[in-house]
């Protein structure tokens, strides 16, 4: 793209065309304060607080939305701007339910983090109190309207990024507010539970159920892992207080490969974390009865060896989980060729796998194109043909790219199953 160059606050600084005033300002790291703005998202100016002044401008205009040009001279600090942006924080206070000691983003809210920025020790309005529901319907999730500001950042991350577009803004006035589907209920809509909406809520208006009050972002230590799930492969950064997980977020949701599903976000929460610490072996009746692991691994292990002495390593086959982890899969085996010297291994479903394989490799022998690809190619292609699967259901992660696909980007989508379509397209 060809280059621009602008002067804000007095330095001249270069930027793209195409690039808003913010953009210009984030590369080169000019700070002006948002709140519905998101990267990756499409920027509406609904917060008004990144407003700036331009030369030649009557009023001041949101720097998100605004397009920057060569030769633009913008101020994005001023008395009057300060004012302007401290006159929009008292009117989000007073518009809805703030109670911020009580809240349960408090220290990890954006609003009140602007609040302190701004030195807010008091509203000059009076506070109009609203009457606004909650809805706890959801298995996972919460929406308290009392805290929303409307920034629309969970609207458009749910129709952009996840690609279902369960909500949407409905009512006037001061009962506006984010809907989900028709009005439905959340757990009873279209929702399907994936908690983008929370990761990216800048109040404390959409919340986990289980991960509320049990520590904040900053009083946890963040581990970055992947999913183990399904074999998607997502990327998560997993919030951990005193050993105990406290919340799963995806470390880019609006960059590449950002989403998580319900499984991944929310069932490890969910994981009462019990094992398994007895095992139950034959004893000298033939009947069974409980051990400890221990004692039963050493039972499983003089088997073994008695099997090998007498009839020879390839006596012994080994079939694993193909859900298992690799760490799992890998360990299992070392443990069947390694140590017990035996290459009869498989999994369950090796058939399904080795045919995939054979097929691909047989593409390529034929001298056909490489037929690997990434998720993202899912959201350039015209038509996508779903034979025999719900990725809805067992890779929802892979549902959502067909769903932008489908309709955000007008591809064709062809379903060839036996069951009910749950594409809601």
């Amino acid at each position: 793209m060809k280059e621009i160059a602008l002067t804000i606050n007095g330095k001249q600084v270069k930027g793209r065309e195409g690039d808003t005033v913010l953009d210009v300002c984030e590369a080169n790291n000019i700070y002006v304060p948002t709140l519905c703005h998101l990267k990756g998202l499409t920027d509406v100016g609904a917060c008004r607080m990144c407003v700036v002044d331009i030369e030649k401008e009557r009023r001041p205009v949101p720097a998100c939305t605004y397009p920057a040009r060569d030769g633009l001279v913008v101020q994005t600090h001023n008395e009057n701007l300060e004012k302007y942006r401290r006159l929009i924080l008292e009117l989000m206070f007073t518009e809805r339910n703030h109670l911020c000691a009580q809240c349960v983003a408090s220290g990890d809210c954006e609003l009140q983090s602007l609040a302190y920025e701004y030195q807010m020790d008091n509203v000059r309005y009076p506070y109009s109190w609203p009457a606004l529901p909650l809805d706890s319907v959801n298995d996972y999730l919460v929406i308290d309207h009392n805290r929303c500001i409307l920034c629309g950042r969970c609207i458009r991350t749910c129709d952009e990024i996840v690609g279902v577009h369960t909500l949407d803004f409905g009512h006037r006035g001061w009962k506006d507010a984010v809907i989900a589907d028709l009005d439905q209920p959340l757990g009873a809509s279209s929702c399907i539970s994936c908690g983008a909406c929370f990761q990216v809520c800048p109040t404390g208006a959409i919340f986990s159920k289980n991960s509320a009050y049990k520590g904040k972002p900053e009083e946890c230590r963040k581990v970055n892992s992947i999913c183990p799930i399904c074999g998607v492969g997502c990327k998560i950064e997993a919030l951990v207080k005193d050993n105990r997980l406290v919340r799963i977020d995806s470390p880019d949701l609006t960059g590449k490969r950002g989403i998580l599903c319900s499984k991944g976000r929310f069932a490890p929460l969910y994981n009462k974390g019990e094992r398994i610490t007895t095992a139950l072996v034959k004893n000298g009746r033939g009947k069974l009865e409980p051990r400890p692991l221990l004692e039963a691994i050493d039972v499983v292990a003089r088997k073994l060896a008695q099997l090998k002495t007498k009839y020879g390593g390839d006596s012994i086959a080994g079939i694993a989980s193909s859900q298992a982890s690799n760490d799992s899969l890998k360990a299992f085996k070392e443990l069947i060729s390694g140590t017990i010297g035996s290459e009869l291994i498989d999994t369950l479903d090796g058939d399904v796998y080795r045919t995939i394989t054979r097929g691909m490799n047989h593409h390529k022998a034929q001298g056909g194109l490489d037929i690997e690809t990434s998720l993202e190619e899912i959201l350039k292609a015209d038509c996508i043909i779903v034979v025999g699967a719900n990725p809805l259901e067992s890779h929802p992660v892979v549902g959502s790219y067909i769903a932008r696909a489908a309709r955000r980007n007008k591809a064709t989508l062809i379903l060839i199953h036996p069951s009910q379509n749950t594409f809601p397209y």
